[in-house]
């Protein structure tokens, strides 16, 4: 049988586990001698005292302004080397703007990439590290932001497509097999 113990908040006998307990490496057996529900109801209360939220705010605000410039390069760092996670999160945060349905993340980016075999969805062409994410039905035009909406383009098609359909992409004047003949002479 388990051991038991007596929450000294609330009175009740429980079983002495971080199920019904406070963690705390610091405690005997591991947790502390208040059960979560006491916690939560202290925590509840805390944050319903008047001038709380705010004195807490303030300290964090503080806090930033004091070591701005670590935060900064904090984030700077974590955004090189995280460049597919940047990306889609800016993906999303754009699709959100526009209402667009659906999201992809930077795993169902790489999923494609590697599905086209490295290859611009369009013209065929290698396109390396260099490349666009983009929306065969375009945001503007209702597409969706989702994985089944994303084809991995060379940044010549992609900004050449913008927002046509891909329809309207394959008839324009210079079509796709005139720009990889064009590359590819190059």
């Amino acid at each position: 049988m388990s051991e038991e113990r007596l929450c000294k908040k609330c009175g009740r006998t429980l079983p002495a586990t971080a199920e019904y307990f406070v963690a705390s490496s610091e405690c005997n057996l591991g947790i502390r001698h208040t059960c979560l529900d006491c916690r939560h109801e202290y925590d509840r209360q805390a944050r319903l005292r008047p001038g709380k939220r705010e004195e807490a705010s303030a300290r964090c605000k503080a806090h930033y302004v004091a070591n701005r410039q670590t935060y900064l390069e904090r984030q700077s760092k974590w955004r090189k080397e995280h460049v597919r996670e940047v990306r889609a999160q800016y993906s999303r945060r754009r699709a959100h703007k526009l209402n667009a349905p659906g999201s992809h993340t930077a795993q169902d980016v790489l999923d494609q990439y590697e599905r086209q075999s490295g290859a611009c969805y369009w013209c065929n062409v290698k396109v390396g590290k260099e490349y666009h994410v983009d929306h065969v039905i375009p945001h503007a035009k209702g597409g969706s932001d989702g994985p089944e909406n994303i084809v991995i383009a060379c940044p010549t098609c992609n900004l050449r497509k913008g927002i046509k359909m891909p329809h309207e992409f394959a008839s324009a004047p210079i079509t796709i097999q005139k720009l990889a003949a064009v590359r590819a002479a190059a």
